[in-house]
């Protein structure tokens, strides 16, 4: 991924991308500090900027063509798709491994905002679509019958139709049931997402006992810092650029953990799959204990439970 370090040449930038920067160089002198020092300045990152697709992504939000919505199945199953004709990249395709490496992709972002809501006290984005979705389903096969059935019969079996229409509209009509706590396509995303962040928590989780081993014995404070900077050092290439990684480096993840007790150079306060959980419940914007309960314990994931 090409990063603009502020010092370098802007080249090949958009107007509206290069106005961003030079504002930022110059208003960079008036920001304050801030009081406490952040994890970038702790780990000695430079300050730098991805070049950002910002016109490209302006233009696939605007873009207000019409889509395809349509019915089909095949081997007992239905699909219903609504079909956009927009891409679902913006990245060079010379870039888009580096992009994705982290799992950062539209797909994955859309899995993300499926169980947000677009408005306070209503159902999710999720529940949303697939009620609608349900309810055309159902429409389409009364719709089915009437044009199989009505209006082409003898008028004695166009009673009987008629009748067995209505029948068929009143359970099209049901109330359905009450809402159900979670979702198995919920429960189900939510496990992927566990998962994969799984696998980071174990490689810093791993981290951090070799990092806490090699400086036993070393000033508490020193011990401390050395620690965290050992850390990044040990896994910076997997983890820098993951969604959730200043939230676990400037310990706001470690604050979630239950006891409150977790510390990021202390292996020992924490368990990987706590740290997980932690992440999870950030990005869900959801309570640590909600998703704790909702992530079931696996074999993989039982361990240190």
């Amino acid at each position: 991924m090409r990063l603009i370090d502020k010092k370098c040449e802007i080249r090949r930038v958009s107007t509206y991308e290069r106005s961003l920067i030079l504002n930022f160089r110059t208003d960079s002198q008036s920001i304050p500090l801030p009081k406490q020092q952040s994890w970038y300045e702790e780990f000695g990152e430079p300050a730098r900027f991805q070049r950002i697709p910002l016109e490209a992504i302006t233009k696939a939000i605007k873009d207000r063509q019409e889509p395809q919505i349509f019915l089909r199945g095949s081997n007992g199953k239905t699909d219903i798709i609504f079909r956009l004709p927009m891409t679902t990249s913006v990245v060079p395709r010379k870039k888009k491994r580096a992009y994705s490496r982290h799992g950062v992709t539209l797909a994955e972002a859309f899995d993300e905002i499926l169980w947000q809501k677009l408005e306070k006290n209503k159902s999710t984005i999720w529940a949303e679509i697939a009620g609608l979705m349900t309810k055309a389903y159902r429409q389409a096969w009364l719709q089915w019958f009437r044009l199989q059935y009505l209006s082409h019969s003898h008028p004695v079996a166009e009673s009987g139709f008629k009748k067995l229409t209505q029948e068929i509209e009143s359970v099209v009509e049901v109330t359905r049931r009450g809402r159900r706590s979670s979702t198995e396509a919920e429960l189900a995303s939510l496990r992927r997402r566990y998962d994969k962040l799984l696998l980071k928590c174990e490689l810093i989780h791993r981290g951090a006992e070799h990092a806490a081993k090699s400086l036993a014995g070393h000033n508490l404070e020193l011990s401390r810092k050395g620690i965290r900077i050992a850390i990044w050092k040990r896994v910076r290439r997997s983890v820098h650029g993951m969604p959730g990684d200043a939230y676990i480096f400037d310990g706001t993840a470690f604050k979630r953990i239950r006891g409150g007790t977790a510390k990021l150079h202390d292996p020992e306060t924490w368990k990987p799959h706590q740290l997980a959980i932690a992440l999870v419940s950030l990005e869900r914007q959801q309570a640590y204990q909600t998703i704790e309960k909702k992530v079931v314990p696996t074999k993989r994931n039982s361990k240190g439970v």
